[in-house]
């Protein structure tokens, strides 16, 4: 350990800073069932289906890039009808609006989730003789561990801003649930699957070999 900073088994002797790890903490759950929530409206599967799917995913990027996966093929405009009979498979439809905002948001969270995650994975340390506490940046890109101060007010800026973005997911909810029974519709009336023959190369003919004229005999 450098200079005389010890490791912190605890933040007791900083009420103010540790009311507001705990802050953190729930208003991250909360963005994270925030999440699972537009999930579960994007599939329409039975909730523990749903559940058992998203939740079988152990990091919030995987779960982030399922969640904006089903929203890529579920927010979209109904398809160009092709006349039949039909030679190429149906194209997806144009995306909506709604589907560019979900992956915006979706997209900051990701970039949030480092931040909160050094807060929470990342061992506390501090001095003996103040309350100030560090934290060891455990940053795989240096030989060293460096330290930093934690202070009250970036950890409630951080808070602050998932609470922003859990708000603008049920918005988002809230908008988006009354229309995602037409929306399924769309995909449940193309669930057919398309087959398409593969253009096979055509056989180049065969040049003929002259054939050899017999020798005639002399007599």
């Amino acid at each position: 350990m450098s200079g005389d900073l010890l490791i912190r088994a605890g933040l007791s002797d900083n009420p103010a800073l540790a009311e507001e790890i705990g802050n953190l903490n729930v208003a991250w759950a909360t963005l994270e069932l925030r999440v699972f929530q537009i999930f579960l409206i994007l599939t329409n599967l039975p909730v523990p289906v749903a559940r058992a799917i998203y939740y079988s995913l152990r990091t919030t990027a995987s779960r982030l890039e399922l969640t904006t996966a089903v929203a890529r093929i579920v927010l979209r405009k109904k398809p160009t009808r092709i006349k039949p009979p039909r030679r190429k498979p149906l194209q997806l439809g144009a995306p909506l609006k709604a589907q560019g905002k979900l992956t915006k948001i979706l997209g900051d969270i990701g970039r949030m989730a480092g931040q909160r995650n050094k807060y929470v994975h990342d061992p506390w340390v501090g001095h003996a003789t103040n309350r100030r506490a560090y934290q060891m940046r455990l940053n795989d890109k240096e030989i060293r561990a460096s330290y930093e101060p934690v202070r009250v007010r970036d950890v409630r800026r951080l808070t602050l801003k998932i609470e922003t973005k859990s708000s603008a997911l049920r918005r988002f909810r809230e908008a988006q649930e009354p229309k995602m029974m037409s929306l399924h519709g769309i995909l449940e009336s193309e669930h057919d699957l398309f087959l398409v023959p593969a253009k096979k190369p055509t056989p180049k003919a065969k040049k003929a070999k002259p054939q050899s004229q017999p020798r005639s005999s002399r007599p």
